[in-house]
């Protein structure tokens, strides 16, 4: 199912409890604890799909340069890893953001703000969604061109993966990209699509 969503969606979701064994056996733990623990982070490091390029957010700020070498260490070309300092796994509109960028094998560390990017700062409240409907909700509410501190967000963390890729040679163009994308419908599409492979309507 993930290489037909990869294939024909171009996007697809790897679930570490599905593709690792090992990491299938520590879910229950995972989920009666009912908080971060080491085991979010060896997900991104042993991604099946053998990636050299990818956007890692991590829980913690100390975690960022951590996983930056480790990334390098297991051959990654180009990666962010971000932390914003709400708290988010993500570079964040709420205000600052760490990210340590691996790129012709150095580490850059750098601050990321949504002010640099002409973006509005918003409060974590306007980000948050309270069950995985209102999350789905919001989702399409951005990819139909909805406005907000929601819309931001995904135009900043888009332009980090779209730089991380190659598309876009910085954030500034990243976000334009992602823009673009958005309102010509092709991210909606993209959506779309995906969810109806992962549901066996397509």
């Amino acid at each position: 199912m993930v290489e037909r969503c990869l294939r024909e969606a171009r996007i697809g979701f790897l679930h570490a409890a599905k593709l690792h064994p090992a990491m299938k056996h520590a879910a229950g733990a995972r989920r009666l604890l009912g908080r971060r623990t080491i085991f979010n982070l060896p997900g991104p490091l042993m991604n099946p799909a053998g990636v050299k390029r990818q956007l890692v957010g991590v829980a913690r700020r100390s975690l960022v340069t951590p996983m930056a070498i480790a990334l390098k260490d297991l051959g990654a070309r180009r990666a962010f890893v971000v932390h914003g300092w709400d708290g988010r796994c993500d570079l964040s509109v709420t205000g600052p953001s760490t990210c340590v960028e691996l790129g012709d094998g150095e580490l850059t560390a750098r601050l990321v703000h949504p002010a640099d990017f002409g973006l509005t700062v918003a409060e974590l409240t306007e980000l948050s969604a309270d069950s995985p409907e209102a999350s789905a909700a919001a989702i399409r509410a951005v990819l139909a061109g909805e406005r907000g501190p929601r819309w931001n967000h995904t135009l900043l963390n888009a332009a980090a993966a779209l730089a991380v890729a190659g598309v876009a040679c910085d954030l500034a163009e990243g976000r334009a990209r992602a823009a673009d994308a958005i309102n010509r419908g092709a991210a909606r599409v993209t959506l779309d699509r995906l969810a109806a492979i992962s549901r066996g309507q397509a």
